[in-house]
This record gives C-alpha cells, sequence and structure tokens, in this order.
C-alpha cells in the first residue's frame, strides 16, 4: 500500500465513523420523542415533568399546597379551638361601594402557618401575613360562584367557580389576577384545581349524578386549553401499558400530591363508589390501583412516604378512615364516635408523618392520634358550641386553621 492509499484509509473510516455516529444520535432521538408524544394526548402538545419548572429531577420546591410533606411530629394534648379576632373583620377589609359585601367563607389555604388565604364563595381573597389581614379584591368575575382553591406558588393563588352560564377560574398574584372563561356549560357540583409546578395547572369540574357533565382544562405557561374526550388521549386515565381507559376520565380526580424527590406526582381518582390512585408521568395520569371499599363516602386524603414506601390514607363521612400502600391492600382503621366526647365523625383532614403515626379531624375540630394501632381524642372540638367548620388548612408544623362560613378559627 502506498502513502497516498494509507492517508486516504483512515480518512475514509473516520467519516464513515461520523456518518454512523450520527445515524445513531438521530434514531435514538427519534425514539426517545416518539415515546414522549406517545404519552401524551393527541395534539403532543403537553409537556413532559422534566420539562415543566419545579419538577425536574430535584423534585419541586415547597410552596405548592399539594407538595407532600412530614408534618412535624407534635403533640395537641394542650391546645384548643380559638377564634381569631382580627378575623371578624374581614368584610370591613372590604372596599366600600355599590356590589361589595362579603359571601360566605368556602376555601381556607396556605404556605404555613404565618401565610394564609381565606376565598369566600363570591371570589373575595383575603390575605394573612405577619398576623395582619389584608383584602385582594374579587378574583373571580362578578356572579362567579367560587367552588375550589389552591396556592399555585409564594404569593398566587388559583380560584376556580362557575356563573349561570359558564365555568372559568381566575390566577390571582401580587401583580395581578388571570381570568379564564370556559364555555358555557351545564352546572356542576365540584370543581378541582391541581398545581403540578409554577407554570402546569389543571383545572377540572364534574356533576355528581349520573350521566352528569364533565370538563377538563390545563394552563401551561398562562396559555388555557380544553381537553376534550373525543380528541385527546390525556382527557382519560391510561392502563400501565398507555392504554386510555374510558372509564376513568379526568375530571373526577379529588386530589392530587407531587413527592419531593424523587420527582412524581400522584392523584386521587373517585367516581360515586368507583376510586383508583393515579400516578402522574410525562404528561399523562397512569392508574396504579383501584380502590372500591368505601370510596363514596372520602372527604380528604393525605399522601405519604415513610421506610415502608409511598401510601395514602383517605377519611371521611362516619369516622371512615382507610390506609392504601401504593400496590398493596387497604386496611380499614375507621374511628367510632364516643358519648363522653359528642362529636360529629364527619371527617375533613388527615395529617401526620408516617402511617402508623397520623391524626385526621372532623367537622366540629375534634382530632384524634392513631398510634400504637389505637385511635385516642386529643382535641375536644366545638360541637356543643353548634361551630362546623367548612374547610381547614394544616401547616408543616401542625398549626390548623380552620374556617366556618363566617368566622376563622385556630388550634395550636
Amino acid at each position: 500500500m502506498n502513502r497516498t492509499d494509507t492517508e486516504k484509509s483512515p480518512s475514509l473510516l473516520r467519516r464513515i465513523l461520523r456518518g454512523s455516529a450520527v445515524v445513531a444520535v438521530v434514531l435514538v432521538v427519534a425514539a426517545g420523542i416518539g415515546l414522549l408524544l406517545d404519552r401524551q394526548e393527541g395534539t403532543g402538545s403537553t409537556p413532559g415533568l422534566s420539562r415543566v419548572p419545579g419538577l425536574g429531577q430535584s423534585g419541586p420546591r415547597l410552596g405548592y399546597a399539594d407538595t407532600v410533606i412530614r408534618y412535624a411530629e407534635r403533640s395537641y394534648e394542650d391546645a384548643a379551638w380559638t377564634e381569631r379576632r382580627e378575623a371578624g373583620a374581614l368584610g370591613a377589609l372590604m372596599t366600600t361601594g355599590k356590589g361589595k359585601r362579603l359571601g360566605k367563607l368556602k376555601v381556607v389555604t396556605g404556605l404555613d402557618r404565618d401565610n394564609l388565604w381565606v376565598v369566600d364563595a363570591l371570589g373575595n381573597l383575603f390575605r394573612l401575613k405577619d398576623g395582619q389581614w389584608s383584602y385582594k379584591g374579587p378574583v373571580t368575575r362578578e356572579g362567579m360562584k367560587v367552588l375550589t382553591a389552591r396556592v399555585t406558588a409564594d404569593g398566587g393563588v388559583a380560584v376556580g367557580g362557575q356563573s349561570r352560564k359558564k365555568q372559568g377560574f381566575a390566577v390571582w398574584q401580587e401583580a395581578g389576577t388571570q381570568t379564564f372563561e370556559t364555555t358555557p356549560g351545564r352546572k356542576r357540583d365540584s370543581a378541582h384545581i391541581h398545581v403540578l409546578a409554577d407554570d402546569y395547572l389543571q383545572y377540572f369540574t364534574a356533576k355528581s349524578a349520573a350521566g352528569g357533565s364533565t370538563a377538563a382544562y390545563r394552563l401551561v405557561a398562562g396559555r388555557m386549553a380544553k381537553l376534550r374526550p373525543d380528541k385527546d388521549r390525556a382527557y382519560f386515565v391510561h392502563s400501565q401499558n398507555n392504554v386510555p381507559l374510558k372509564d376513568l376520565p379526568l375530571p373526577y380526580i379529588r386530589a392530587t400530591a407531587t413527592f419531593e424527590s424523587p420527582s412524581g406526582a400522584y392523584g386521587f381518582w373517585r367516581k360515586r363508589d368507583d376510586g383508583a390512585v393515579l400516578r402522574f408521568e410525562n404528561g399523562t395520569w397512569i392508574l396504579v390501583d383501584r380502590l372500591t371499599r368505601g370510596v363514596a363516602a372520602v372527604r380528604s386524603v393525605w399522601f405519604g412516604e415513610d421506610g415502608a414506601g409511598r401510601f395514602m390514607i383517605a377519611v371521611g363521612a362516619a369516622g371512615l378512615v382507610f390506609s392504601h400502600p401504593f400496590g398493596g391492600p387497604t386496611v380499614e382503621q375507621s374511628v367510632d364516635a364516643t358519648q363522653q366526647v359528642p362529636t360529629t365523625t364527619d371527617l375533613t383532614a388527615v395529617w401526620g408523618v408516617d402511617r402508623n403515626n397520623f391524626h385526621v379531624m372532623d367537622s366540629s375540630g375534634t382530632v384524634w392520634r392513631r398510634a400504637d394501632n389505637a385511635w385516642r381524642i386529643v382535641v375536644r372540638g366545638l360541637y356543643d358550641q353548634d361551630v362546623v367548620f367548612v374547610d381547614a388548612y394544616v401547616s408543616p408544623d401542625g398549626a390548623i386553621h380552620a374556617i366556618t362560613q363566617n368566622s376563622v378559627y385556630v388550634l395550636d
């Protein structure tokens, strides 16, 4: 072989190797895109978790209303419910004038014990920060009945509801309010907002009666889109094999939670007597487990994680409590009414440290602790005073704010 042939052969070999490498990279990228789009709806426009701020490999930051947290280990032995004195002046914080009035308090939510938001049924938003209440104005449009509200980020709240003719939701932040009106529809019994990242929000409305109408929307980077059952695969929960399950439409997702690390979101789905645990993956909700026991009575759920893995604890009417480890059997742990401490046993909140150490609360403010496989009442509620709480928020340190239709109480 002469010198010229010796020089040309390596050059030709390098070109062949480079060409093969490029082809391999293209094939890998194409395969990756194909897998991603296959997990999304028909339009292929739903972002995956890795593309959504706050849901990368490092997991979501604290501050989301749906972020899974391990509540502080604390005792409520000396705690008692007290009405916040300044809360009675919420109406006075509103600008006086035509049409300005305080509605029935509807939702309380927050980031911690000192950062709270209260929303009334008319869409009026109040903020508690550093011990001071302030009025942030009506969030929804006039005539909108509020059904739900969730914290979106530090300083932001998403509110959803309905008017006589339209459904809609709004995202409030200090810089202003974005209002999104959806198409006209029938009256819905429930609405749910799920915050999966800074710029990724899902809003569902549903009618509980058989044959009732539903609607599903998502808000990504400030742009709203409606998911349609006849066009979008992402309107339905999918099987592990990525097949849309037509009997599991998204509007019946009642609660969601996002774990810090590894990143991942889970949801609780319920429609009458049917229930399911879901996992959010690359823009699609995937079925984890189906549930049947006592699902119709569920009022609230808590997703947690301990040394044995991830789990969900559900509570509801008539003292219902059941624990469900992901991939395992459901265990019933219901509480019973006692004659010594009159209570409604209509359980509306659950929080705790792990599946063997948690608390539940009913609508009268009675708090039970579950430990050592037994229940014990640790806080006497306000049943004798005819106080009925319509919503409650438990801060990471265990302090509880609860609202009646016209006042705010704290347990600390």
